[in-house]
């Protein structure tokens, strides 16, 4: 019956909802990293003598060096070319994923991982991309407690459906229980949301932050923070005081920030900021919550009242 039918779907409409937005979380937080990285290596890899390419044996100590700079991010992997640096033995890029790369020069996805440019020294010509695909984001307890929800929504569901093949009516305080259930399981899945968020923002500003830290190290001593611009697009890069090297939130201007201090060496410090992912995520409240309620909506049509109900 439609009714079971609709008792059914909208549980399980609310966690296939949930997965998607934070795999969308992953997806953004894996293509801004990609990014990031390429930033990162234009502005440290040495050029060979009298071009714009790389000198390809620094450009490889590199590469590699990401692996312990990049704490939030283990799976990275750089292309020159079509060559693997970072793992040797990886697969190589194909001629036609570059090509593609190079018209259409933006982010593409590759074997479910994000693929950003990689450019020259003059920043024009595109010689390899950075690959990094989408992290697992959320704590594990809040997805186990999702799942744990669902399937009690789905018990109550199968209770009810036992109860009308009996020839029993389905009591009103069984669409009550669910009902109740379907609200945690919506108010559950926004946090589940609403951590996976937080993550992304703080994963990226956690090796965005280490990138340019080891950036500072690199070149002659500069002044102002101009230089960082690229390495922290869609960021702001700010002078600041000596902080906790783990990312806080702070609230300025209105918008809600995610903010982590960084060292630059010579007893100067910077504070990096970018806008707080998890900040927009309060209209998921209302849209899980109501998604979750079909279930019970759908439970309604089909109870009757029932003595002792």
């Amino acid at each position: 019956m439609a009714g079971f039918a609709t008792a059914i779907l909208g549980p399980v409409l609310t966690v296939a909802a949930t997965r998607v937005v934070i795999g969308c979380s992953a997806r953004a937080v894996a293509a801004r990293t990609a990014a990031t990285v390429s930033a990162y290596l234009s502005f440290v890899a040495p050029a060979l003598r009298g071009g714009s390419d790389y000198d390809l044996s620094r450009l490889l100590v590199n590469a590699r060096g990401l692996e312990s700079l990049l704490e939030a991010t283990p799976e990275v992997e750089v292309y020159h070319g079509t060559a693997p640096l970072v793992h040797g033995g990886a697969r190589p890029l194909t001629t036609a994923t570059l090509a593609q790369l190079r018209h259409d020069r933006a982010t593409e996805w590759w074997g479910r991982a994000a693929l950003a440019p990689f450019y020259d020294r003059d920043g024009w010509s595109i010689v390899g991309a950075v690959r990094i695909p989408p992290p697992a984001l959320g704590p594990a307890w809040v997805e186990w407690m999702v799942f744990g929800l669902l399937l009690v929504a789905l018990a109550l569901v199968g209770i009810a459906a036992l109860n009308i093949r009996r020839g029993d009516p389905i009591q009103t305080r069984l669409v009550r229980w669910f009902a109740g259930v379907a609200v945690c399981l919506g108010v559950a899945a926004y946090v589940e949301v609403r951590c996976a968020a937080r993550e992304a923002t703080d994963r990226w500003l956690v090796d965005a932050a280490a990138l340019v830290q080891q950036a500072a190290t690199r070149g002659p001593g500069r002044k102002g923070l101009a230089w960082a611009a690229p390495l922290v697009r869609g960021a702001e890069l700010v002078p600041g005081d000596r902080g906790g090297q783990t990312p806080g939130r702070r609230r300025l201007g209105g918008q809600q920030l995610g903010v982590v201090a960084v060292r630059l060496g010579g007893g100067r410090w910077a504070e990096l900021r970018t806008r707080a992912a998890e900040s927009d995520t309060w209209s998921w409240l209302v849209w899980l919550v109501a998604l979750a309620l079909v279930g019970p909506a759908g439970a309604f049509t089909l109870a009757r009242p029932a003595k002792g109900g």
